[in-house]
Protein backbone atom coordinates (compact mmCIF):
# COMPACT_ATOMS: atom_id res chain seq x y z
CA UNK A 1 0.00 0.00 0.00
CA UNK A 2 1.02 3.65 -0.18
CA UNK A 3 2.31 5.63 2.80
CA UNK A 4 -0.81 7.80 2.64
CA UNK A 5 -3.07 4.75 3.10
CA UNK A 6 -0.77 3.35 5.80
CA UNK A 7 -0.82 6.60 7.78
CA UNK A 8 -4.61 6.72 7.68
CA UNK A 9 -4.80 3.10 8.84
CA UNK A 10 -2.17 3.77 11.53
CA UNK A 11 -4.15 6.67 12.99
CA UNK A 12 -7.22 4.46 13.25
CA UNK A 13 -5.33 1.51 14.78
CA UNK A 14 -3.44 3.56 17.38
CA UNK A 15 -6.72 4.88 18.70
CA UNK A 16 -8.00 1.30 18.78
CA UNK A 17 -5.20 -0.72 20.40
CA UNK A 18 -1.92 1.22 20.30
CA UNK A 19 -0.15 -1.16 17.91
CA UNK A 20 1.07 -0.60 14.40
CA UNK A 21 2.96 -2.98 12.18
CA UNK A 22 3.88 -0.92 9.12
CA UNK A 23 7.12 -1.73 7.33
CA UNK A 24 8.51 0.79 4.85
CA UNK A 25 9.81 -0.47 1.53
CA UNK A 26 11.63 1.09 -1.39
CA UNK A 27 9.56 3.07 -3.86
CA UNK A 28 7.16 4.64 -1.33
CA UNK A 29 5.47 1.33 -0.58
CA UNK A 30 4.46 -0.07 2.81
CA UNK A 31 3.55 -3.48 4.16
CA UNK A 32 0.90 -3.53 6.87
CA UNK A 33 1.76 -6.58 8.97
CA UNK A 34 -1.46 -6.22 10.96
CA UNK A 35 -3.38 -7.39 7.87
CA UNK A 36 -2.30 -10.88 6.92
CA UNK A 37 1.23 -10.38 8.27
CA UNK A 38 3.39 -13.14 9.60
CA UNK A 39 5.39 -13.53 12.80
CA UNK A 40 8.11 -11.16 11.50
CA UNK A 41 5.88 -8.32 12.68
CA UNK A 42 6.97 -9.16 16.24
CA UNK A 43 10.69 -8.54 15.59
CA UNK A 44 11.71 -5.83 18.04
CA UNK A 45 14.02 -2.87 17.67
CA UNK A 46 17.60 -2.99 18.84
CA UNK A 47 20.42 -0.50 18.35
CA UNK A 48 22.78 -3.46 17.83
CA UNK A 49 20.56 -5.64 15.61
CA UNK A 50 21.24 -9.29 14.91
CA UNK A 51 19.29 -9.32 11.63
CA UNK A 52 18.27 -7.05 8.77
CA UNK A 53 15.44 -6.85 6.26
CA UNK A 54 16.39 -7.45 2.63
CA UNK A 55 14.04 -6.71 -0.28
CA UNK A 56 14.13 -9.07 -3.24
CA UNK A 57 11.59 -7.99 -5.82
CA UNK A 58 8.19 -8.08 -4.15
CA UNK A 59 9.38 -10.10 -1.16
CA UNK A 60 11.15 -9.19 2.07
CA UNK A 61 13.52 -11.59 3.80
CA UNK A 62 15.04 -11.38 7.26
CA UNK A 63 18.77 -12.13 7.10
CA UNK A 64 20.98 -12.83 10.10
CA UNK A 65 23.86 -10.43 10.61
CA UNK A 66 25.60 -12.83 12.98
CA UNK A 67 24.98 -16.18 14.62
CA UNK A 68 21.60 -16.29 16.36
CA UNK A 69 21.25 -18.98 18.99
CA UNK A 70 17.96 -20.71 19.81
CA UNK A 71 16.05 -18.54 22.24
CA UNK A 72 17.74 -15.27 21.17
CA UNK A 73 15.39 -12.42 20.38
CA UNK A 74 15.46 -11.21 16.77
CA UNK A 75 16.29 -7.50 16.56
CA UNK A 76 16.13 -5.01 13.68
CA UNK A 77 17.27 -1.40 13.80
CA UNK A 78 13.94 0.26 13.00
CA UNK A 79 15.55 3.56 11.88
CA UNK A 80 12.18 5.28 12.07
CA UNK A 81 11.52 8.59 10.33
CA UNK A 82 9.13 11.24 11.58
CA UNK A 83 7.88 14.41 9.97
CA UNK A 84 8.54 17.74 11.65
CA UNK A 85 10.84 18.67 14.50
CA UNK A 86 12.29 16.13 16.88
CA UNK A 87 10.98 17.66 20.07
CA UNK A 88 11.57 16.20 23.52
CA UNK A 89 8.05 14.73 23.38
CA UNK A 90 8.77 13.03 20.05
CA UNK A 91 12.04 11.66 21.37
CA UNK A 92 10.26 10.25 24.44
CA UNK A 93 7.61 8.66 22.21
CA UNK A 94 10.33 6.83 20.23
CA UNK A 95 12.70 6.14 23.12
CA UNK A 96 14.77 2.99 22.86
CA UNK A 97 15.10 0.69 25.81
CA UNK A 98 17.09 -2.08 24.14
CA UNK A 99 19.85 -2.00 26.75
CA UNK A 100 22.64 -2.53 24.21
CA UNK A 101 26.04 -1.15 25.13
CA UNK A 102 25.88 1.13 22.07
CA UNK A 103 22.21 2.11 22.53
CA UNK A 104 21.56 5.51 20.95
CA UNK A 105 18.44 6.06 23.08
CA UNK A 106 15.99 6.28 20.18
CA UNK A 107 14.36 4.11 17.55
CA UNK A 108 14.60 7.06 15.15
CA UNK A 109 17.11 7.06 12.29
Amino acid sequence: MSWRAAIARYRASVAEDGHTFVFGLEGDRVIDGARGGNSARWINHGCEPNCEAVEDGTRVFIRALRRIRPGDELLLDYRLAVDGRRTAAVKRLYACRCGAQGCRGTMLA
